[in-house]
């Protein structure tokens, strides 16, 4: 996974020229890195509730599903929104790719 250190190895600006070059959109350095974080988040909290039994993803439709009861402990036990109740994470697979999965997966 990725770790604190990782932002100051990368090129913020570099980032910002390319996604200005492909999209057209002026976005600032702050804003990519809080994105980058937020997906960072996002992901390892979606890796980690498909560890947990009782909860099954289809990557076909994207969607989460699981008995009430098994998303109460999930919710009681890691707390924060239902983010994945009914969908899963979207782009996932790439997302994945980016951050890695888990000790000895891709870096950032």
């Amino acid at each position: 996974m990725i770790e604190d250190g990782w932002k100051s190895l990368i090129n913020w600006g570099g980032i910002v020229r390319k996604l200005y070059h492909r999209t057209g959109k002026q976005i600032g350095i702050t804003e990519v890195r809080t994105l980058c974080k937020k997906f960072r988040d996002e992901t390892k909290q979606f890796m980690d509730l498909l560890q947990v039994t009782g909860y099954e993803w289809n990557p076909n439709n994207n969607k989460g599903t699981c008995k009430d009861e098994v998303w109460e402990d999930i919710y009681w036990i890691h707390g924060g929104e239902k983010l994945f109740r009914n969908k899963g994470l979207v782009h996932y697979k790439m997302l994945r790719e980016i951050f890695g999965t888990g000790k000895h997966g891709n870096q950032f």
